[in-house]
């Protein structure tokens, strides 16, 4: 056994050596770079195409190096040239890469850590991050990319992040459920994501993944949005240059009230988009999705529903009453500039004309709204980008009947809502919010900065009471009132969350960062214990993070 051990050792590490050796021709293949090291500098170019359609992610760095001048990246790290072999593979290329020649295949395999620590509330314990996995990702002849990332984490959470995730059966924001440990804000999880999209010509593209999905222009999504956990899913993309359409079917999970893996249920989504740009100034986008459940009397998938073309209102019709929850939407751009942006979606539950034009305060007036504006190299900075954006949605918008009480459910909604994981598919307050949103970035060739305000008025479920129309998980059958429904209703809460970040880029290929950050938030509601405490929270932070996918803590 000795040996063979030394023996693979050996092999294992000849092959990692000769990776590493021509890793010095892997810059000038920019398909596999990080999409967020490339949206850095270069996010600008995609508003001034025309054939580019913004209002879809995530991005592809396969598909933005189209929009991008392969010979303009490096440009930001002037010593490029100058750099021996360890430092480049420290501040430049992937830990390891294997790329025959003369054939067209690449693969490459990159280390993921998240070493963080800070402090909150809890006093000297502070709080930590201790992240390690794996990425591995390529490139198959002309057509096909791959990728996969596994990730181990312990993690000590802030206070709030703490209550969020125990009134949800564990569930950490955008992480999906954990495992409790010693102390009761620790937490143990695994995260993955994998993807492998094939172009089969110049119109369709197909991707099968397991992971998220974002439908919009601005930070938040009222249509859909990445801020719950990853869920799998079969995207087919068509693109008729001015136009695309997009088809994305998912198979989600409902995890009330159980907390093994073993009795999750599930449950079935399908979306379509057809996105619009009209002359070199406006896109329109038409949404629609719907959501089902696919556990009592074993329904399972819809074939109905699996159409990539039909609307779906008429399949739910067939079906009757229990034929799902369908939600119907538009998203807007307009290009003021090449520089700057409005944007605006506008999302429908239910709708009965009497009633949404009238001030009866019905409760089935759900829809929800988006307004916002995004500028670049704003007063002539290169590389300063400011968003501003106001979100709202009406009380009981994305939640619905609960028809499983033969599956043991009484009282939850979760497997026809729009929620996946006990978090809400679009935005993470879920619904009968408003909110104000500003955010600004600014970065210089390895450093960048981010500072964001956020104000939101939220009500709050009160206890004892039937419910106010905040939480998309509670059945909308068990309501306060049919009429004299307002927005806020229940206990009105006011949240604000002010922060700022700097970090520097050390490695482009997974984002790898060193971070500094300081975060406050308040939390005040109008009816003290409610079942909502106020909390006033100061959190300072700093780690050494690969950096690969957005996570909201700001609500």
């Amino acid at each position: 056994m000795k040996h063979l051990s030394v023996k693979w050792i050996v092999r294992v590490t000849s092959f990692l050596i000769f990776g590493s050796l021509i890793a010095q021709e892997s810059t000038t293949n920019f398909a596999n770079y990080n999409s967020e090291y490339l949206l850095r500098f270069y996010e600008r170019n995609l508003q001034k195409a025309d054939t580019f359609h913004t209002g879809i992610r995530p991005y592809r760095s396969n598909e933005l190096i189209n929009y991008i001048n392969p010979d303009s990246v490096n440009a930001h790290y002037a010593d490029i040239n100058d750099l021996k072999y360890f430092k480049r593979k420290l501040l430049l290329d992937p830990f390891f890469i294997y790329q025959p020649r003369h054939k067209n295949f690449q693969l490459i395999i990159n280390p993921l850590i998240d070493f963080s620590f800070g402090s909150d509330d809890l006093g000297d314990e502070g709080t930590f991050t201790n992240t390690r996995g794996l990425q591995v990702q390529g490139q198959i002849g002309d057509n096909v990319w791959f990728y996969s990332d596994l990730t181990e984490t312990q993690t000590r959470v802030p206070q709030y992040i703490h209550n969020w995730a125990d009134s949800r059966d564990r569930v950490l924001p955008g992480l999906g459920q954990a495992s409790s440990v010693d102390h009761m804000n620790d937490y143990d999880y695994g995260f993955s994501t994998a993807w492998v999209q094939y172009k089969a010509s110049k119109y369709f593209t197909f991707e099968l993944g397991n992971g998220k999905n974002f439908i919009g222009e601005g930070y938040r999504s009222m249509l859909l949005s990445d801020v719950a956990f990853n869920y799998p899913y079969l995207k087919i993309r068509t693109d008729l240059g001015k136009v695309q359409y997009v088809n994305i079917y998912s198979e989600m999970r409902d995890l009330h009230p159980y907390e093994t893996d073993a009795l999750h249920y599930r449950k079935y989504n399908v979306s379509h988009y057809l996105s619009v740009n009209l002359g070199k100034k406006w896109n329109v986008g038409i949404f629609e999705t719907v959501t089902w459940d696919g556990e009592t009397d074993d329904r399972g998938v819809e074939l109905g529903f699996l159409n990539p073309v039909i609307f779906m209102r008429t399949v739910e019709r067939t079906m009757g009453s229990f034929g799902g929850n369908e939600l119907l939407g538009v998203n807007v751009k307009y290009k003021m500039t090449d520089d700057w942006k409005l944007y605006g979606q506008f999302i429908l539950d239910e709708f009965k004309q009497a009633e949404l034009f009238s001030s009866s305060g019905w409760w089935g007036n759900k829809y929800g709204l988006q307004l916002g504006t995004k500028a670049f190299d704003v007063f002539g900075v290169r590389n300063l980008n400011v968003l501003a954006e106001f979100n709202m949605a009406r009380p009981f918008m994305y939640s619905h009947f609960n028809a499983t009480e033969s599956a043991g459910q009484d009282e939850e909604g979760g497997l026809t809502n729009y929620g996946h994981a006990n978090q809400a598919l679009a935005h993470p307050l879920g619904a009968n919010f408003i909110e104000f949103v500003t955010r600004g970035k600014y970065t210089h060739n390895r450093m960048s900065f981010i500072a964001e305000f956020m104000w939101a008025k939220k009500g709050f479920d009160i206890p004892g009471d039937k419910g106010y129309g905040g939480d998309i998980y509670r059945d909308y059958g068990d309501r306060i009132s049919d009429f004299d429904n307002e927005l806020l209703q229940g206990n009105e809460t006011t949240i604000i969350y002010i922060e700022g970040k700097a970090s520097y880029l050390i490695n482009p290929h997974t984002n790898f960062v060193a971070e500094l950050g300081i975060a406050m938030r308040n939390q005040t509601p109008s009816i003290l214990d409610a079942g909502i405490e106020e909390r006033k929270d100061l959190l300072i932070s700093f780690g050494l993070k690969t950096d690969l996918f957005q996570r909201y803590y700001d609500f």
